[in-house]
């Protein structure tokens, strides 16, 4: 009766730590659900404000005309100085 009892008891201890272990597992499932919905709506965030960003081409050209315009001021202040010299 006494092996009977310290195997019921064994039995409710296994019990007891499966049903802990289960319920840690289902909060960690929860958890990594939250955070895989979390970095797929930052993906798509990312995604978006990438889209925004001025392409290769269009920084190039933007380069362009600053240096045209740099060089629209450069030919302004070379005629001023030219003109308060005479």
């Amino acid at each position: 009766m006494h092996r009977i009892d310290k195997m019921e008891s064994e039995i409710d201890f296994h019990q007891r730590d499966l049903e802990a272990i289960k319920v840690a597992a289902e909060g960690a499932v929860t958890r990594l659900g939250e955070r895989l919905s979390q970095l797929h709506e930052d993906h798509y965030r990312l995604r978006e404000t990438i889209g925004t960003l001025p392409s290769r081409s269009d920084l190039r050209d933007l380069e362009l005309r600053i240096g045209e315009r740099l060089e629209q001021v450069g030919a302004r202040f070379d005629r001023i100085l030219e003109s308060g010299g005479r």
